[in-house]
């Protein structure tokens, strides 16, 4: 059973989880070992729940109290919501990704947190295309974003195509 609880604030387990994810269409792909000092703000982001100036959920993923994955929620000053979801390799395709981004979604919903929320896609990830459609997403429009991903140590930067994708629940008071 998959349940979302606080992600825990440890450094071993983050790193050990993107070592186990398939990040090929990560818009945001980070090398593996982790930067501490990025990971150290990041850290201080899931405390204090706000990272970059934006309102900021992070959940584990657990399945049957096991990390598999993390589900994050950025919130824009007007309200409006970015999702991320990374899961461990050896548990896609198994639908959790669809019960993480539903349970996320009902606590959007419950808790009135945004009005809307926007998922950014490789053009290439059709699992989460499809994993977005199943979930009451629709497709918007198509772009192009220059990215850094990780090649050998260093950073490359890289263009990428992908879609946006838009969910919205209108009784939402934000």
């Amino acid at each position: 059973m998959i349940s979302l609880n606080a992600f825990p604030i440890n450094y071993e387990v983050l790193n050990d989880l993107y070592a186990h994810c398939d990040q090929r269409y990560c818009l945001n792909a980070v090398s593996v070992p982790l930067e501490e000092e990025s990971t150290r703000a990041y850290f201080l982001g899931v405390r204090t729940g706000v990272l970059d100036g934006k309102r900021f959920y992070s959940f584990s993923v657990d399945l049957n109290q096991t990390l598999i994955g993390k589900i994050e929620l950025s919130i824009y000053p007007e309200g409006i919501g970015e999702v991320d979801l990374i899961l461990r390799s050896e548990e896609t395709g198994k639908g959790y990704g669809t019960d993480t981004m539903k349970q996320l979604l009902e606590k959007i919903t419950k808790e009135s947190l945004c009005e809307e929320v926007y998922a950014y896609v490789h053009d290439e990830n059709e699992a989460m295309k499809r994993l977005l459609e199943h979930t009451g997403f629709h497709e918007g429009r198509t772009f192009v974003a220059d990215v850094m991903t990780p090649d050998q140590g260093m950073y490359r930067l890289t263009s990428v195509k992908g879609k946006e994708y838009r969910w919205s629940y209108e009784g939402a008071a934000v």
